[in-house]
């Protein structure tokens, strides 16, 4: 994703961000790996709770190429906490993330600011797929171009959310808009 933004934009992906996202929606995290200076602040990931039993450990493994415990180390590295890694360390507070989410659900406007069209709301929140299974979850999950969407039934988002869209972080972030139930 950043090559290609880079190859037609002539921009680095943090620099679209940037552009795009953070000064529109006047955020002072929402980036791509933090500052150097400001990784004293950020939250580390820990893991807990109970081992990772068989077989979910071998579907960890075959995912992310290690187990759980070896990426929470990974992800608390200084060189992973400052390096832009788009699918894996987008850095951001609470109400950011809920500010920018309050955008998709009011398909691309940010009070009378336009963020995003429409069009490109209804794009990124299209069904792609039918209840499918997730590799790692084991759960049936529909998708969107980029992100995991409600159902009536099954949904990470309750019951009766068949237009609610989000996503799941790895360790520590489950976020999501629902349009119908505002």
């Amino acid at each position: 994703l950043a090559a290609l933004i880079q190859a037609v934009t002539g921009k680095t992906i943090d620099r679209v961000l940037d552009e795009v996202i953070r000064q529109p929606l006047a955020t002072r995290w929402f980036r791509y790996g933090a500052a150097r200076e400001d990784q004293a602040l950020i939250a580390r990931n820990a893991f807990t709770g109970a081992p990772v039993p068989p077989p979910f450990t071998m579907l960890v493994e075959r995912a992310l190429g290690t187990d759980i415990q070896s990426v929470v180390e990974l992800m608390n590295d200084p060189r992973f906490l400052t390096s832009p890694i788009p699918s894996a360390n987008l850095v951001a507070t609470a109400e950011e993330t809920a500010r920018f989410f309050e955008v998709l659900r009011n398909e691309g406007s940010c009070g009378d600011q336009q963020v995003f069209t429409p069009k490109t709301i209804r794009e990124a929140t299209a069904n792609q797929s039918g209840m499918e299974p997730d590799a790692i979850l084991l759960l049936p999950f529909r998708y969107s171009p980029g992100f995991m969407l409600g159902g009536e039934y099954a949904s990470l988002f309750g019951l009766h959310a068949s237009q609610a869209f989000g996503h799941i972080g790895l360790t520590n972030t489950l976020c999501w808009a629902d349009p119908e139930r505002e």
